[in-house]
């Protein structure tokens, strides 16, 4: 379908699009699917710039709607050095943790682990997967949560290993997150245990 971008843009004289292409109502009913069934973000892609995406992405913006994000090309990417790719890591590491929900927080810190990849710096690697899997298990722990769903050992196994691994990267926040995150779902005795032994002991390291 060959649409004129000036058309789309409200700059040609075609007003009368759903007339001259009929299948594009079906495509932008689609569209509006999309956009109506997502509940905290949408991210929208644009593989090429174009006359029709700056338009549509001036409209959003301007209603305070939508923000940009660049992304590297493949070209720009081969030119960062290693420096580059761990303050670009570094970045988006504090960006998560100004996050307004769990998930963007998520986005973040992949694509911080992905900086790190391209860096090939190991130690920064492995915390901000550290830092990823414990976020992921923040999550799950608050949805079972708000369904009021029984936690599985394996789960709270997985969530201790967790902390153990923030502890070693001296991420001793987000361990005291993660612990109070699954602190509800313990029986009394794992709870005092949990308190009195790991965020008790958290808390006097955050002081110092």
């Amino acid at each position: 379908m060959a649409i004129d971008e000036e058309e789309l843009c409200g700059q040609g004289k075609g007003a009368h699009l759903r007339y001259k292409f009929p299948e594009l109502e079906t495509q932008l009913k689609l569209l509006y699917t999309a956009i109506t069934r997502s509940e905290r973000s949408l991210y929208l892609i644009e593989t090429k710039r174009s006359a029709a995406g700056a338009a549509f992405f001036g409209h959003i913006k301007e209603r305070g709607l939508a923000q940009s994000q660049e992304l590297l090309s493949s070209a720009d990417a081969a030119l960062l050095t290693h420096d580059e790719w761990v303050s670009r890591g570094l970045d988006f590491a504090i960006a998560s943790k100004d996050a307004a929900h769990i998930d963007d927080e998520m986005a973040w810190l992949r694509r911080a682990t992905m900086c790190f990849e391209s860096a090939d710096n190991a130690e920064m690697k492995r915390r901000a997967r550290a830092h990823l899997q414990s976020v992921l298990l923040r999550k799950q722990l608050r949805e079972r949560g708000e369904r009021h769903e029984a936690v599985e050992v394996e789960v709270e196994v997985e969530a201790m290993r967790a902390v153990r691994g923030c502890v070693a990267s001296n991420m001793l926040r987000e361990a005291t997150e993660l612990c109070q995150e699954l602190l509800p779902h313990l029986a009394l005795r794992s709870q005092q245990l949990l308190t009195c032994e790991v965020l008790q002991a958290l808390a006097q390291r955050l002081e110092h």
